[in-house]
């Protein structure tokens, strides 16, 4: 009978010595990844810091924010080209109730292209665009579409201030900064998808980018820190 006993405990030790630290190991993963989203949210934030403190840009930037229904940051877009060119990278969205004030976010995204064509060189591109109206919102929360003439997307004004009279015509108005050497770049047929894996590990649960824009207010330190730079810089 104590020999039945030991043979048991034995047994479940072994047992407990490998799910244990097999579920572990699982965990230590998910919050690997979570700590890899944290990461695009960090670095959403160097990127406002650096397009927002611009000289010749930055009050008409500010202005621009002020009034924008939702953001949508890329921290960093990789092309290279020779003759054929690609396009990567992977970024955050965020909206703003314009009733409340209140900021909603971040969905995470994706994009990717590739063109042919007279382009040659490396290039990494910061990105910002500033989504002017609920139309453009609702087209960054789709599952996946593509950037082509149906999406007025229009370079953002330059000045300490906006011009008098500043019409607002434009769904989308874009800000960005490149290092590197490329000749061609543009976001024309580029496809932008919502990032489900991202999604999953910040949340820990499936979520789309339509549920969060519309319910899920920052609660992470670092997207609180980011909400605050925007209000910060829009004030």
């Amino acid at each position: 009978m104590i020999k039945q006993v030991v043979v048991f405990c034995l047994l479940i030790c072994f047992i407990l010595g490998t799910i244990v630290p097999f579920g572990w190991a699982i965990e230590g993963a998910i919050e690997e990844e979570a700590t890899k989203q944290e990461a695009k949210v960090i670095k959403a934030i160097e990127v406002l810091k650096k397009i927002a403190s611009r000289e010749g840009q930055s009050g008409a930037f500010a202005a621009l924010l002020g009034q924008a229904r939702g953001i949508v940051i890329f921290p960093r877009l990789t092309q290279v080209g020779l003759g054929v060119g690609v396009r990567f990278g992977e970024g955050i969205i965020l909206r703003r109730d314009p009733s409340s004030n209140r900021w909603y976010g971040p969905g995470f995204l994706e994009m990717r292209a590739a063109s042919v064509g007279p382009q040659i060189g490396m290039q990494e591109v910061s990105l910002i665009l500033l989504l002017m109206s609920e139309q453009a919102v609702r087209d960054f929360t789709r599952d996946e579409f593509q950037v082509e003439a149906g999406l007025n997307i229009t370079p953002g004004p330059l000045g300490d201030a906006l011009k008098a009279g500043f019409d607002f015509s434009s769904d989308v108005y874009s800000y960005s900064y490149s290092e590197g050497l490329y000749a061609g770049f543009t976001l024309g047929g580029s496809w932008i998808a919502e990032d489900d894996k991202a999604n999953h590990y910040f949340y820990q649960r499936e979520i789309s980018n339509r549920e969060i824009l519309s319910r899920m207010t920052p609660q992470n330190r670092y997207v609180l820190e980011l909400v605050e730079l925007i209000r910060k810089i829009s004030r």
